[in-house]
């Protein structure tokens, strides 16, 4: 969180960002007074409109204002209970997801990384409380690195300072974060694990291991019974890829075309259905199957 003036608030000395334009969504402050060892995380406040939270039920307080509105105030100190895990995975993603659609105009850069930065801190006070969930928000914050470099790791007890963390270590949470996903299960920590044991990331290229994850959170998909279309076809691309190039397993140009294909069929449904765009898994599988079909046809002639 950037530095600059704290607003003071009934925690008495909070960080809270500028929310000009978001009045109507949740608002939230970081206790300033964190120290590390003494806490493994800093205390959060979040107040938000209760027309806006109906979904909520882990408040710790709700108060009524003098001009009759009404407000949830979400505290998540250490010794919170279990069911505040769910409280705080969903404000952590609303801000990821609030920070993603942000503009990324220079002028706007250091409140989409102070979101960015707030969602961090939510999702470890989530998974700090057992959320398998959160894990995978954790791993996507550091496999794009959402914060450039400026996350809680990388301060000791300054939450303003500017300090940015070692992007070896940053490689090495995101691997660990998405190892911990998919070891519960999680469809989309499956699938991005064996994206950064392919790549890489924090770990040495493993494309067995890769080929093992992509198959498993296929596995997962089919679990939930058809519910998913998106998740299927970026799985499908990434399956097609690994036996066009041999990535884990023997070539096979026969087994990469049909995965190609569903990819192709479950991506087209979903654009259509929701709008989605999956711009790098349509053209990975569109290209897939051009080149495979070209050197089938080479090979027949």
């Amino acid at each position: 969180m950037a530095k600059r003036q704290v607003d003071k608030d009934h925690l008495g000395n909070s960080y809270s960002p500028d929310l000009q334009g978001r009045r109507s969504r949740a608002v939230f402050s970081v206790d300033a007074n964190w120290r590390r060892g003494r806490e493994p995380l800093p205390r959060v406040d979040i107040t938000e409109s209760t027309a806006e939270s109906a979904k909520i039920e882990n408040s710790t307080a709700v108060y009524t204002t003098p001009r009759g509105g009404r407000f949830h105030i979400m505290y998540f100190p250490d010794e919170a209970p279990p069911p505040h895990d769910e409280t705080a995975l969903y404000f952590a993603n609303g801000y990821y997801y609030d920070a993603y659609y942000m503009s990324c105009d220079p002028q706007h850069l250091g409140k989409r990384i102070d979101y960015f930065r707030m969602a961090e801190i939510l999702y470890l006070h989530a998974a700090l409380r057992g959320n398998d969930r959160a894990h995978v928000g954790l791993g996507n914050i550091y496999y794009y690195d959402r914060c450039e470099g400026h996350y809680f790791d990388a301060v000791r007890d300054d939450l303003y300072s500017d300090a940015v963390l070692d992007p070896q270590i940053i490689a090495q949470k995101a691997h660990d974060h998405f190892r911990l996903a998919a070891e519960a299960g999680d469809l989309e920590g499956c699938f991005m694990y064996g994206d950064v044991l392919r790549e890489g990331v924090g770990c040495e290229v493993d494309y067995a291991r890769a080929l093992d994850m992509y198959y498993l959170a296929l596995e997962r998909c089919r679990d939930m019974q058809g519910m998913m279309v998106t998740a299927p076809g970026c799985i499908h691309a990434r399956l097609g890829r690994a036996h066009e190039e041999g990535e884990g397993c023997p070539r096979d140009l026969d087994t990469a075309l049909e995965h190609y294909e569903a990819a192709l069929e479950y991506l087209e449904r979903a654009a259509e259905r929701f709008a989605l765009r999956f711009d790098p898994e349509l053209a990975l599988s569109r290209r897939g199957i051009a080149r495979i079909r070209q050197e089938m046809a080479l090979a027949n002639a």
